[in-house]
């Protein structure tokens, strides 16, 4: 009987010591052979991206002649993470802000809204990006209106300023080449969803078409990206890493402005003559290429602002 007991009792030992052996291989697992992964996974929970858009390629013509540039604007900005604060979220901040910059006041709302916080049918103008980066309410702004704003900042918490780079396409002898260069544009839920989505980031703008859709790549850089820490309370406690964003490259065109806003002229002139003349003249397209098939302009009637 004794030795029944002896025996149970050692194979319970056995049996509790290789329970505390699982139990300590897999403690030492996780906190020192898979510790870093868990550790990466529980920061990117509590991290948070802010993303700096990168200065946009300048696209040139053949003689070096700007068709699409970069100028020199004001952009106020407002910090969420500040207003969330106030007793009313910062609607009457925004509010005093809409009277300095002359600005409807329910845009001016609207444009700190992040997407999700609101209705479908009341998106339009909404903040694409996230709370814990300036949210811009307007590229604008006048001298005299952001020293309003920022020498009374106990009257406009959270309201910042600061330069930055807005898409400038220089006439050309009056024309602008619209077809030709196309434009840029914010980022939609549409762009995200698609093949290329994943190249994009909610706060850059992006090419909507023409040269500046077909170069996009190569024109609009490398964001930057400054990673934060935050607490419980959505409080950023620390900056994780911060890259700095790098320029677009420049792209030159085989177009030259000045024949260019030759060809675009005289197309408009024609389209509007035949209208004169009692023919249907709705639309017209022209194109002039050298001898090797290189494109030196094209044009087409009615363009777009």
């Amino acid at each position: 009987m004794r030795d029944r007991s002896a025996l149970a009792i050692v194979v319970a030992q056995v049996f509790v010591a290789s329970l505390m052996l699982a139990l300590f291989g897999r403690l030492f697992y996780l906190q020192i052979a898979d510790g870093p992964r868990y550790q990466q996974a529980a920061l990117d929970i509590q991290s948070r991206d802010i993303v700096t858009p990168a200065l946009r390629g300048l696209i040139v013509d053949s003689e070096g002649e700007p068709l699409a540039a970069n100028k020199a604007g004001l952009m106020v900005t407002a910090d969420r993470s500040i207003l969330d604060r106030e007793k009313d979220k910062g609607r009457s901040v925004l509010y005093r802000v809409a009277q300095v910059l002359e600005l409807n006041p329910n845009d001016v709302y609207v444009r700190t809204r992040l997407c999700g916080e609101l209705p479908k049918e009341e998106q339009n103008g909404c903040w694409n990006g996230n709370r814990y980066q300036p949210i811009p309410i307007t590229k604008d702004a006048t001298e005299a209106q952001v020293l309003r704003l920022l020498e009374r900042s106990d009257v406009f918490p959270g309201i910042n300023a600061e330069p930055v780079s807005i898409r400038n396409y220089p006439s050309i002898s009056g024309e602008r080449g619209t077809h030709v260069l196309g434009y840029v544009g914010p980022v939609t839920e549409a762009d995200l969803n698609n093949e290329e989505g994943k190249r994009f980031y909610r706060n850059e703008l992006i090419g909507k078409a023409g040269i500046e859709y077909v170069y996009d790549q190569a024109l609009r850089g490398t964001p930057g990206v400054k990673t934060v820490i935050v607490n419980y309370k959505e409080s950023v406690t620390r900056e994780s890493r911060n890259i700095a964003p790098i320029p677009g490259n420049h792209l030159v065109l085989n177009v030259n402005a000045k024949l260019q806003a030759v060809v675009e002229r005289e197309l408009r002139d024609s389209v509007l003559r035949a209208r004169a003349s009692g023919y249907r003249g709705d639309a017209g397209a022209a194109i002039v290429t050298d001898l090797e098939g290189r494109v030196l302009a094209m044009a087409s009637y009615p363009d777009y602002d």
